[in-house]
């Protein structure tokens, strides 16, 4: 349930990080988390079940405890009636740890493991700031905006209540992530492509239909161009996998990529969701996309993330409605015939991406902590 490695002196500043259980919660906190390690701060996550399969990524040294949330307004009808005892049992479990070992700031990164934590900061009078990743905002950081320390942007020009001041600090970025960036995007002509797959834990099981059915109507002499790195569910492992091997295309499919910045790095052209933090990481490494955004997603917002890099010319966006085997070949056949434009939308890719975004989240965190700190 908890790692706690040999921790640095209890005399350094403790801050709390609340974040949810998927990659584009988890992994901007993982990336603030190892900056302020670098500046001495002693790191807590608190976390939700789903987030435990990440855990064994958070920066040594630092904590982990999964505290006990549910969704309030999803799910069957006696799960939305348990959910508010579950919140408050997360509250008053909160409550207890700030009491007994107070941090000096706690952190949210969105979803509703970040309500308890920032609760019990407000009732303590801690210090506190929302990290929004995406340009509309969550639930949840929509419900604590107006009683947090500041606000914190991930998007240049975010659709935040008029109400709402923000500070842009842009989408931190994981160490591994920039330690494998490529000193620059490398597609030589003849060069087999390497495509790599994301699906997100959302809406991926779209992706295990869809893309495989597509690449086999590409032509059979463009194949053997191709190599593809992709993200599958567990149960249709076998069979994407045995597609694949069919029309001879080189393949690597995994349920879950545990070296998944080593990927990109090899990477020419990424196929993914539109989250927000996959968009960071995306243009983090200079690399051109396709991006599908999950049509479900709170407020469309992975809709307005991908209209970010296809205006600007970094990615080529296809609706859900349209994203069907037939269109998908048509349109990866014609990026594929076009390796200039490949190579102009990685350019641009890279000059979207905020490199040093946990330094300014960093620095607005030890700033409040200054200013509103006892």
């Amino acid at each position: 349930m908890k790692r706690d490695p040999q921790k640095p002196s209890t005399l350094n500043p403790l801050v709390v990080l609340a974040t949810g259980g998927t990659g584009g919660h988890i992994f901007p906190a993982q990336a603030l988390a190892q900056e302020m390690l670098l500046r001495d701060w002693r790191v807590a996550f608190l976390i939700d079940k789903r987030a435990e399969k990440f855990a064994a990524q958070f920066p040594a040294p630092s904590n982990w405890e999964i505290i006990p949330v549910a969704t309030i307004t999803q799910g069957a009808y006696l799960k939305r009636l348990v959910a508010p005892l579950m919140m408050g049992l997360g509250v008053i479990k909160v409550l207890i740890k700030f009491i007994v070992n107070r941090p000096s700031a706690v952190v949210g990164f969105g979803s509703y493991v970040s309500l308890p934590p920032l609760i019990g900061a407000l009732l303590l009078k801690i210090p506190s700031v929302i990290h929004e990743q995406n340009s509309t905002m969550g639930k949840v950081n929509r419900l604590m905006a107006s009683r947090v320390s500041r606000i914190a942007s991930g998007s240049n020009s975010p659709n935040f209540p008029n109400t709402i001041k923000w500070h842009q600090t842009g989408n931190p970025i994981r160490r591994e992530i920039i330690d494998k960036i490529p000193p620059q995007y490398s597609l030589v002509a003849n060069e087999r492509i390497e495509i790599l797959v994301v699906g997100g834990s959302q809406g991926a099981s779209k992706f295990d239909m869809v893309i495989p059915e597509g690449i086999m109507q590409l032509p059979s002499d463009m194949l053997p161009r191709i190599s593809i790195t992709q993200q599958v569910r567990p149960d249709k492992l076998t069979q994407v996998e045995n597609l694949y091997n069919g029309i001879g295309l080189k393949n690597h499919i995994k349920p879950f990529f545990s070296d998944l910045p080593t990927l990109m790095a090899k990477a020419h052209l990424v196929i993914a969701r539109a989250g927000a933090s996959t968009i960071a990481e995306i243009t983090a490494m200079g690399l051109p996309s396709i991006l599908i955004p999950f049509a479900a997603a709170a407020n469309d917002h992975q809709a307005t993330n991908a209209k970010t890099l296809e205006t600007a010319g970094a990615a080529l966006v296809i609706t859900e409605n349209n994203f069907t085997p037939d269109f998908f070949a048509v349109k990866l056949q014609e990026l594929l015939n076009n390796p200039d434009q490949i190579r102009n939308m990685a350019e641009v890719s890279k000059s979207l991406s905020t490199l040093n975004a946990a330094k300014h989240l960093a620095d607005l965190v030890e700033d409040i902590v200054k200013k509103e700190g006892v």
